[in-house]
């Protein structure tokens, strides 16, 4: 039988303006309260549910690639010179500053109560403690910049994706590392990788417009390739049911994927149907709170979207 689409309906909610720069990263939290980050060094803070605008927390001199709460009332945001910044959203002030990396921080990423990692253009990652806010250990991975990582707790891995092509699977354990496997995914760059829920796979992302499947109970055996966009993907999330796959890509469009029916194509929101981005989408994430979507690139603005899915019915 011929695979048929759930039907997917798509409204636009709010449009947010005013970064007055390619918006980079984005992070929340679960009262409905969202974080950008901005080529203007803008680090700024939205409220979902209001629909009002944004208020900025502070600004650096220098763009902000990475923005993430690591615990209930901090915020990391990190800049494309290398320096991390600490805000405390219940003090509402800026805590800390450190030199963390030599060139940009792409992504930080909290791995339990007491550790978080950054990675940058450096090829570094470091590991830091939550409690002091100092890095631990530091780690050269590659000659070349670590692009997008992802940890997975029960295996204690952490995966990384980088521009020399790779992902590697590292052993985290006694606050060190044991490299256990790696490969070139995507030529040249793998840009986001993310776990699926109820399935063993891993799936990433990158320059080639190409999304793959690895199946890590097989020892990462590629178990399918999908020609996913026309330009770079930039970023992968999961739906909060761990049925769906969205993908943002540098041409401009948003992508939903059936992960429980082999990953089929079942929607496309786009500029001319949807009122969509008109450049680059960078960042995306799915609230678990009320279902909804948010978006942000290269256009300067952040897109808020109601998604249904109603696998019932078929188009």
């Amino acid at each position: 039988m011929a695979y048929q689409r759930p039907i997917v309906r798509v409204q636009k909610l709010h449009e947010y303006t005013g970064h007055k720069a390619p918006i980079f990263g984005l992070t929340h939290d679960h009262q409905g309260n969202f974080f950008s980050a901005s080529g203007d060094g803008l680090i700024v803070h939205w409220d979902s549910q209001s629909l009002s605008d944004g208020k900025a927390i502070f600004q650096a001199n220098i763009p902000f690639y990475s923005v993430q709460i690591i615990h209930s009332h901090l915020l990391a945001c990190g800049a494309s010179d290398g320096v991390i910044y600490f805000y405390d959203l219940a003090q509402k002030k800026l805590i800390k500053s450190i030199q963390a990396h030599t060139k940009s921080i792409f992504q930080i990423l909290p791995i339990n109560k007491e550790f978080f990692i950054t990675i940058g253009g450096d090829g570094k990652l470091n590991l830091w403690n939550h409690e002091h806010l100092e890095i631990i250990n530091s780690f050269l991975i590659s000659t070349e910049s670590l692009r997008t990582v992802v940890y997975e707790p029960n295996f204690q891995w952490i995966i990384l994706g980088g521009s020399d092509s790779k992902i590697r699977v590292l052993e985290f354990k006694n606050l060190n590392i044991r490299l256990i496997k790696e490969w070139s995914a995507h030529n040249p760059s793998v840009f986001s990788i993310v776990f699926t829920f109820h399935a063993p796979f891993l799936v990433s992302a990158g320059r080639d417009a190409s999304i793959r499947i690895w199946n890590y109970h097989e020892n990462f055996r590629l178990i399918q390739e999908i020609p996913a966009h026309i330009q770079t993907i930039n970023h992968l999330c999961i739906s909060p049911n761990g049925k769906y796959l969205l993908s943002g890509s540098m041409d401009k469009l948003l992508k939903l994927w059936d992960i429980e029916k082999d990953f089929k194509l079942i929607k496309v929101i786009d500029k001319n149907r949807n009122d969509s981005h008109s450049a680059s989408i960078n960042h995306i994430l799915w609230l678990e709170y009320n279902d909804s979507i948010i978006s942000c690139g290269d256009d300067k603005k952040i897109i808020q979207w109601a998604i249904e899915i109603n696998p019932q019915e078929k188009e």
